[in-house]
Order: structure tokens, then sequence, then C-alpha cells
């Protein structure tokens, strides 16, 4: 992976359930750690395969490889809330499957 392809800034956010007011847990997501990544978009053909497969997944991040990263996370890229599907890792990399969150 070369430096120039990791364009985007990735937030990796963690859960942090905490109480509210009536003592009832909330969700609430917390900042864990920034990191470089390159942001790929399914579109067109790949697209396509993955809606034949069933797969939920609107696009996938390649980030440096770190042992820290679950798919209990979540991801936001340019004020883009993205959940994330699967982890693929490698020797120097994790290619990280994500569903973009509307709403």
């Amino acid at each position: 992976m070369r430096a120039g392809e990791l364009s985007s800034r990735v937030t990796f956010q963690a859960n942090t359930p905490t109480a509210n007011d009536m003592n009832e847990y909330v969700d609430t997501w917390a900042d864990y750690v920034t990191v470089w990544g390159a942001d790929r978009p399914l579109s067109g053909k790949r697209y396509f395969d993955a809606k034949q497969a069933n797969l939920d997944v609107t696009g996938e991040v390649e980030i440096r490889y770190r042992d820290d990263i679950t798919a209990d996370m979540r991801m936001v890229i340019n004020s883009r809330t993205l959940t994330i599907t699967t982890i693929i890792p490698s020797t120097t990399s994790l290619r990280i499957m994500y569903k973009e969150v509307i709403g």
C-alpha cells in the first residue's frame, strides 16, 4: 500500500453506553482513533456483484494494519457515518467493508 493512496481521514468510534437522566443506558459513540485510509465506495460491477451475493456493503476502506480495530466500532469519513460489516486483515493492512448509515 502506497502512502499516496491513503487520502481520507478515517475516524473510528467506539460505543460507550452511558446512563441518561432516567438511568437508562443509551448508545454514545466516542472517537477512538483517527488514521489515514483509502476510501473506495462500491460502484458499477462491484456494487451489483455485492448485491447479487446478498452482501449489505456499500464500500470499503483500506488502512495500515492495526490490531485494535474491531467490527463493533463504526467509522466517520467526511461527516458520513459508516457501520463496519467485515474486517479482512493482511500482514500490512486492513480492508474494512462498510455500510453507510442514512439518517
